[in-house]
């Protein structure tokens, strides 16, 4: 470990860290921000940002059980107006709700599986098995370009 530590660098993105360390409120300095980006959420982040910056409209993170991922797709998202959150499982929705809400400090979620058809918040929680029926894939529940950020979950499962 040691032998490790002697050549490890910290990520050239560790200097721009300021910008996600505290969130500043002119009433109440007194304010702690209990979820901030870490490790190779941070990495990921600003690797967004330069694909972005070169003109990239899509991007895909694949990151190791562990890293966060639901986190990242929330604090990446969070400048974006509509955001689409699919899964596979409503559980997996349920706790990405959870996570986007700690980042978001937000309750205009809704969901979009079973008897539940939110459309009008601002970040939507759907299932596969759901959005990808016939009659929700028409113009009158999502227009074309209806949401500004979309995330799918386990990509491997939206698809068969």
């Amino acid at each position: 470990m040691r032998r490790y530590s002697k050549n490890w660098h910290k990520p050239a993105v560790s200097k721009d860290l300021a910008k996600y360390d505290n969130l500043e409120d002119d009433i109440d300095t007194n304010i702690q921000v209990l979820f901030q980006p870490r490790g190779a959420q941070i990495e990921a982040l600003y690797a967004l940002e330069d694909s972005r910056a070169e003109g990239a409209a899509k991007g895909l993170v694949q990151a190791a059980t562990g890293v966060g991922k639901t986190y990242l797709a929330a604090f990446d998202s969070a400048k974006y107006s509509r955001v689409l959150f699919v899964a596979h499982r409503e559980e997996i929705l349920k706790q990405a709700a959870v996570s986007f809400k700690n980042v978001r400090h937000s309750d205009d979620y809704g969901f979009f599986y079973g008897k539940r058809k939110d459309t009008d918040k601002s970040v939507i929680f759907a299932s596969v098995a759901t959005l990808g029926r016939a009659e929700y894939l028409k113009q009158e529940y999502f227009p074309k370009d209806y949401f500004d950020y979309i995330v799918i979950d386990e990509f491997h499962h939206a698809v068969k």
